[in-house]
């Protein structure tokens, strides 16, 4: 009776957990939701996957600052230097927001300061108009293209 038990428990347990896809994944990066990022990658969540806008989960968690998911992403192996539909990368949308912290983690990491956007610009050029943009004009500056 035990094992019966057990086995209809693990069961319902599988059943009730949501499904390991893109929008569970997207979603915990949104949310700033660590473990959930953390989980989902030890599933094997695709890190590198796209989505609206052709955007990566980097350039999501890029584009709120959110530091310690794009650690894990990087940790997971997540392209630094992919580009979106409007030619941007992780590093472009951290500096358009003015994201210090998540800048110099990029560029430590080894993203390319040196990529221009379809409009021809740099994450320096789109970091011209942030609050912030002496900081991350001097990290970007201090950067090995």
């Amino acid at each position: 009776m035990k094992k019966s038990l057990l086995i209809v428990f693990i069961m319902f347990v599988s059943v009730s957990l949501p499904a390991d896809s893109k929008a569970d994944f997207i979603q915990a990066v949104r949310d700033d939701d660590t473990v959930g990022v953390n989980t989902l990658i030890a599933r094997g969540a695709d890190v590198n996957a796209r989505y609206e806008d052709d955007r990566t989960a980097l350039m999501i968690a890029a584009w709120y600052g959110y530091i310690e998911i794009i650690y894990l992403l990087n940790q997971a192996g997540a392209e630094l230097d992919a580009r979106d539909s409007d030619g941007w990368t992780a590093l472009m949308h951290a500096s358009y927001n003015g994201h210090v912290e998540a800048v110099t983690l990029l560029v430590q990491f080894g993203a390319d300061v040196t990529v221009e956007n379809n409009d021809g610009q740099t994450a320096k050029d789109l970091a011209a108009n942030t609050n912030f943009k002496d900081a991350i004009i001097i990290i970007l500056e201090q950067a090995n293209p």
